[in-house]
């Protein structure tokens, strides 16, 4: 199990876990077995080999402290003064069809970021510019954490991401565009026009 023993362990507290764990362990990570009251107890004991998984969400917040965070009225004076900011949209475009996304926003999938950001790569972006201003945005503020690091460790040195994500948008009942009506990836009935 990728350099890990496995043993089964029967027991209600979490905490009985280490305790349960065979002695010399560099490393024990505990996970709750299907069968109620029993847990996985992983262990690098033998194998010299420890995983490390980190908590996405510790992560986040970790990240998040190191960069600029907007919240929505930010953005919107952002916006206001248009200062050639180039806002961007990380979520799958069939999120973008079916709930629209913040006006002007260019659609940028997560996966293909640092391609299209990159001005030597055949699939680059040109209206993306390392120089420009740029925030970025996901569903909740995490995807776009990792975004801003992305782009920062490429160069752009002048990013921020919307901390709240478009449902922090949405929730603050500011409008949203209807990628749908204008989207090539909306299949549409051949009488319609446009």
């Amino acid at each position: 199990l990728f350099g890990f023993k496995l043993q089964w362990s029967h027991s209600k507290n979490l905490a009985d876990c280490a305790d349960l764990s065979p002695a010399g362990t560099d490393r024990v990570v505990c996970r709750r077995s299907q069968k109620p009251g029993w847990w996985v107890i992983l262990t690098s004991a033998t194998w010299g080999i420890a995983v490390a998984i980190r908590n996405v969400f510790e992560h986040v917040r970790e990240l998040a402290s190191a960069i600029e965070n907007l919240e929505v009225d930010d953005l919107k004076r952002e916006l206001e003064h248009g200062h050639d900011l180039l806002l961007i949209d990380l979520r799958e475009v069939q999120v973008l069809v079916d709930k629209g996304t913040i006006p002007g926003a260019k659609h940028v999938p997560r996966g293909m970021l640092e391609v299209w950001a990159d001005p030597s790569s055949p699939y680059g972006r040109d209206y993306v510019g390392e120089h420009k201003r740029t925030v970025v945005f996901c569903a909740g503020g995490g995807r776009s954490v990792y975004a801003v690091q992305a782009l920062q460790d490429m160069g752009f040195t002048n990013v921020a991401h919307l901390a709240p994500g478009f449902g922090g948008w949405l929730g603050a009942g500011e409008p949203v565009e209807d990628y749908a009506a204008h989207s090539r990836w909306v299949r549409r009935d051949s009488t319609e026009s446009g």
